[in-house]
């Protein structure tokens, strides 16, 4: 844990370089016609020099920013790589074949909205390396004038070939039809064509396939696949293909009032797969209800409540058996801290859950999550990073250890810096490392009515202060953001905290005074409008003792060491002051006209009364008697 990156903002170097003091992450200040050198705005600091910003468009550009990726290295991409990041990539579904190799499904849009696109359509990529790099995406699905969404994924043995069964419905803003799409393993981009599977409107999916095993039995190597209603949630329809997926017929239309999204396991008894089926699916209020089968699906018994799972707005519950026989569910849970996304285990068949890890915190970086199996050490997640908001989305993947171990911090960072502004009108970025749609790594800035404003991890988590720094006047202000919460300080205080997100990774420059604008025209905004200086950077949470120490410490280099008391008079009076050595450096001159200069200082505009000085700020106060106090200070020792 340490200080990563820290610019103190005073370098006066005759170039354009803003020095990184720790390390080699060096800065560069610009304006719209390149680089400036640092000399043309430098000016006074809280603590030694700073940089002045003109609000149009000087800032600093850390290109360099291997110091300061703080997300979990174990999150893969699984989308082409994008600066734009305005496609909206959603509800994906994840399998493994029987060489390990690892297979995502998800829904793709060229727009950045989760309503009907006519553009929306599947793809599937293909990883080989457990999950660390990915294909080039292929099509499985692109019906003409419709959204293809809502995949999922099942790879089994189709009389002897493996097989990739892909499951989702079609989207024309009115009604839902369900289909599948099949290709062979050995040429995994060879989709076959699409075959409807539900007839009548409103025939969603959402749900994994999965195989009933029953050997000797009539329904033994059948597909089973459950579909909702998507326009009111009515009922739960469970249809079944005995010939590989090629045919389908209903097995059951189950009433489910407003439940939806139902997941479904076959279920053993001494080791022994059974005729019983388990499925839990949510309801519009974030309950999770059980409903079960005795007969492979063909009918099912009124639903009843899973209590032992949390009831929150969260997402679906997807179940998984893994090969020890423990049952895995998991979903993206909203409590009082934001998003968690769960895994609950069972050992007895669904019979009792326990809560085994959380193992991502914020909304908008886990919903609709699904797991597989790799192999008897290692699962693979994928989930989307907004698939229930109208901003863009993308789809991650994420390894998991088995057996499974508790969430480590992650994303864990502080950011803080000296701040004073000089026009109030605009919103005006401090230090900032995303992009204003779908922001998944930083972005701190202070709005027009004075507030700070931070997201740290994805745009759900905003945080903002009440606390305005509106004053013309220097702020020490910062946030850290930890796993769960993100908290704002302005002056060593703390003043405001929310639930925090998912750090992601992206190759993003760090802009001190600006942020990247990838929604609109221009591309860079929020341009900062005053003085910055002393930004640090850090890969842990400070604690408050530190902050509140890194507050005072760089007051005391700042200075207010001295005060100098001046007797009202008629006639002039002057006092000695002194530097931080306690060495005269200079006189300090009152006139009886509330004229005060001081001699051997550099001038500093930050006062209340007329004083011409530069190095240093300069408090005026009023004493007993009327006299005139001035406290001063000099630059830092």
């Amino acid at each position: 844990m340490a200080l990563v990156v820290h610019y103190k903002m005073d370098d006066n170097a005759g170039s354009a370089t803003v020095i990184d003091t720790v390390g080699t992450q060096d800065g560069t200040y610009k304006d719209g016609g390149g680089n400036l050198d640092t000399d043309t705005g430098s000016v006074v600091g809280r603590v030694g020099g700073a940089l002045d910003f003109d609000g149009t468009d000087e800032r600093v550009e850390i290109t360099n920013v291997s110091a300061v990726d703080i997300s979990s290295s174990t999150l893969r991409k699984v989308y082409p790589v994008s600066n734009s990041r305005n496609d909206y990539e959603a509800w994906p579904g994840i399998a493994v074949d029987s060489s390990g190799n690892i297979y995502c499904v998800y829904r793709t849009a060229a727009g950045s909205t989760h309503g009907f696109d006519i553009d929306g359509k599947l793809g599937i990529k293909r990883s080989t390396d457990g999950g660390e790099t990915w294909s080039a995406a292929t099509t499985p699905a692109d019906q003409f004038n419709l959204d293809d969404r809502n995949a999922n994924i099942l790879i089994f043995d189709d009389d002897g070939t493996e097989t990739i069964l892909v499951v989702y419905n079609t989207w024309d803003n009115s009604d839902a039809r369900a289909y599948v799409t099949k290709s062979p393993v050995s040429d995994w981009t060879a989709f076959g064509s699409d075959i409807a599977i539900k007839a009548g409107a409103q025939r969603a999916s959402m749900g994994k396939p999965i195989v009933i095993n029953r050997p000797g039995e009539s329904n033994d190597g059948d597909i089973i696949i459950p579909l909702y209603d998507a326009w009111t949630n009515d009922n739960t329809y469970v249809v079944t293909s005995s010939d590989g997926g090629d045919t389908w017929s209903d097995l059951a239309t189950v009433s489910t009032a407003d439940g939806e999204e139902m997941s479904i396991l076959q279920l053993k008894s001494g080791g022994v797969y059974t005729n019983d089926l388990l499925g839990i699916m949510r309801d519009n209020a974030g309950k999770f209800w059980k409903l079960t089968s005795t007969d492979g699906g063909a009918t099912w018994a009124a639903r009843t409540e899973e209590t032992q799972l949390p009831v929150g707005g969260g997402t679906p519950c997807d179940l998984v058996r893994l090969s020890d026989d423990t049952l895995l569910a998991t979903f993206a849970h909203n409590d009082a801290d934001g998003y968690e996304t769960h895994i609950y285990s069972s050992t007895d068949e669904g019979t009792t859950w326990t809560k085994e890890i959380e193992i991502l915190h914020g909304a908008s970086d886990s919903s609709y999550i699904k797991i597989a199996e790799v192999d008897s050490s290692n699962l693979i997640a994928a989930w989307c990073t907004n698939g229930g908001a109208t901003s863009s989305s993308d789809v991650y993947v994420k390894k998991i250890a088995y057996p499974l171990v508790e969430l480590p911090e992650t994303g864990v960072m502080s950011v803080f810096a000296w701040i004073r502004r000089d026009d109030a009108g605009n919103f005006d970025a401090i230090v900032t490392k995303d992009e204003v749609v779908n922001c998944q790594s930083f972005m701190f800035r202070v709005k027009s009515d004075g507030n700070l404003m931070v997201s740290a991890g994805g745009d759900l988590h905003t945080t903002e202060t009440s606390t305005s720094v509106n004053d013309l006047l220097w702020h020490h202000v910062g946030f850290v953001k930890t796993t769960r919460t993100t908290t704002l300080y302005v002056d060593g205080k703390s003043v405001f905290s929310h639930g925090a997100g998912i750090i992601l990774d992206n190759s993003l420059a760090i802009q001190i005074g600006r942020r990247f604008n990838n929604a609109d025209t221009p591309t860079y905004t929020d341009y900062f409008d005053g003085r910055i200086n002393d930004v640090r950077i850090y890969n842990h949470a400070l604690t408050q003792g530190e902050i509140t120490a890194l507050y005072e410490d760089e007051r005391v280099k700042a200075g207010y060491l001295h005060s100098v008391q001046l007797v009202a008079a008629a006639a002039d009076v002057s006092a000695t002051i002194y530097d931080n050595a306690s060495a005269a450096s200079g006189t300090i001159v009152y006139k009886n006209t509330l004229d005060i200069s001081v001699e051997g200082l550099k001038r500093h505009d930050a006062f209340k009364v007329p004083v011409r000085c530069a190095n240093g700020i300069h408090i005026v106060r009023t004493g007993a008697g009327g006299d005139v106090i001035v406290d001063y200070r000099n630059q830092k020792p």
